[in-house]
């Protein structure tokens, strides 16, 4: 079972079978066959008996108890979702609301020694993420990787769930706090900055296996022996069941101006009651052993939306207003004017439809003068960026298209834009939409 809000399983859930009877037209009636529970990593098997024949007619429920409160997370109606007649063996896909719990497990073990490494920002590892200009998915051309796609050369926007490790001898020396910080452009963990605290509120929760209960815990900020914004590690890392075991801060990137920045943590341990920069000075990191790569985080941020409009529909060069209607032979030329542009160079994919009749689209879709339909993975150069452009058209000529293609009817031009900006689980800017009307009679 994995959520559907970022794809990450669900753990320690009650997971309920229960048989569906159909006495009569309209009645169903149900009955608790088996419970079970998910493990750490989502999965779950609920086995039970059943005289056969009739093969049993089955439905599930899923919940969670956080706080003592149970909730429910995934329920089937009878009446619309009966697994009627199941086999021996079901293999069955969940997927939970939004409101579930779900862990993130950590894409590699605690480091060893004195080391820290950042691991991952959401779904994304860190070895994903260019430690030189902070784009996940980065290519560099000649050699690009993983490949070109328009999810490549990915920035950073919206809060982003940021984890990473303390080593283990880290904690044996009595690290209890940490505090983040970011500065902008590339730099060392003992650069100049400025450095500014990540101040935004981060809590964790951990599953109590007596209680079968998820219990959430705030991690800070707090000022602890007199330094601010620090952040508490987990009581007990290393044993406790964490939901995002890894899970370092929260950062709302709103507040950081676009560019490249990079993120760097410096560890504490209370000693008389004064917290201690483990290893002295923040300078020199003699305890705490920054990996040459991923001890500090580089991230491209924007958080800029796009911009996206069609600007007008022209027949052959006289403009068409909405609502307007049009006729067009085999001699005239419909044109759609648009805009489709990122001032950050971080657009990903532009398309226009031509929507008419019955879920009937123009097709295949112009490409003169501009594409109606382009993304990222054609404009890959090396430099990171495709702007777009304020002033694109699109020509649906009528000697192109016949009348099973482009026939007389209201058609709906719509524009869609996105940007590759993410938060580690999902695009931020996606799904921008423009509609154009107008009435096209064929002649």
């Amino acid at each position: 079972m994995v959520s559907i809000a970022n794809g990450q399983p669900v753990p320690y859930a009650t997971v309920e079978v229960f048989q569906v009877n159909h006495p009569s037209p309209g009645v169903y009636t149900t009955t608790l066959l088996t419970t079970s529970s998910t493990d750490s990593g989502g999965n779950f098997s609920a086995p039970f008996t059943h005289p056969s024949p009739p093969r049993p007619n089955v439905i599930l429920r899923v919940s969670q108890t956080a706080g003592g409160v149970t909730s429910y997370i995934y329920s089937e109606n009878p009446a619309t979702d009966t697994r009627w007649s199941i086999a021996d063996v079901v293999n069955v896909h969940l997927k939970a609301s939004a409101s579930a719990i779900t862990i993130n497990p950590p894409p590699i073990g605690q480091p060893p020694g004195a080391y820290f490494v950042f691991t991952r920002v959401g779904n994304i590892v860190t070895g994903s993420i260019s430690q030189t200009n902070g784009y996940a998915y980065f290519n560099n051309p000649p050699s690009p990787y993983p490949y070109p796609t328009m999810d490549s050369d990915v920035p950073f926007g919206g809060t982003l769930w940021i984890g990473g490790w303390f080593g283990i001898a880290l904690i044996a020396l009595g690290a209890q706090y940490y505090k983040v910080q970011w500065a902008p452009g590339a730099q060392a963990a003992n650069g100049v900055g400025p450095w500014t605290d990540v101040v935004d509120p981060l809590s964790n929760s951990y599953y109590d296996t007596v209680t079968h209960n998820w219990v959430a815990q705030s991690m800070g900020p707090s000022t602890v022996g007199g330094v601010t914004n620090m952040y508490q590690l987990p009581s007990n890392p290393l044993l406790v069941p964490w939901a995002f075991p890894d899970l370092l801060a929260t950062l709302d990137t709103t507040k950081i101006p676009t560019g490249l920045h990079t993120l760097r943590v410096i560890g504490y341990f209370l000693s008389g009651g004064v917290a201690n920069v483990i290893g002295g000075s923040i300078a020199n990191w003699a305890a705490t052993y920054v990996d040459p790569f991923y001890g500090t985080l580089k991230l491209q941020i924007d958080n800029t939306p796009p911009t996206f409009q069609i600007t007008g529909a022209k027949r052959n060069g006289v403009p068409v207003a909405p609502c307007d209607t049009v006729n067009i032979g085999a001699a005239d030329v419909l044109e759609i004017d648009f805009e489709a542009f990122d001032t950050n160079g971080h657009l990903r994919n532009y398309s226009v439809d031509g929507i008419w009749g019955h879920n009937s689209l123009i097709s295949p879709p112009p490409t003169s003068p501009n594409p109606a339909y382009d993304d990222y993975s054609g404009h890959i150069n090396g430099t990171h960026l495709w702007t777009g452009s304020l002033s694109f058209a699109t020509q649906y000529s009528g000697s192109a298209y016949n009348t099973l293609e482009m026939g007389s009817c209201a058609y709906d031009f719509r524009l869609r834009v996105d940007k590759r900006t993410t938060n580690g689980y999902g695009l931020v800017y996606w799904g921008y939409e423009d509609n154009y009307t107008i009435v096209i009679v064929r002649v």
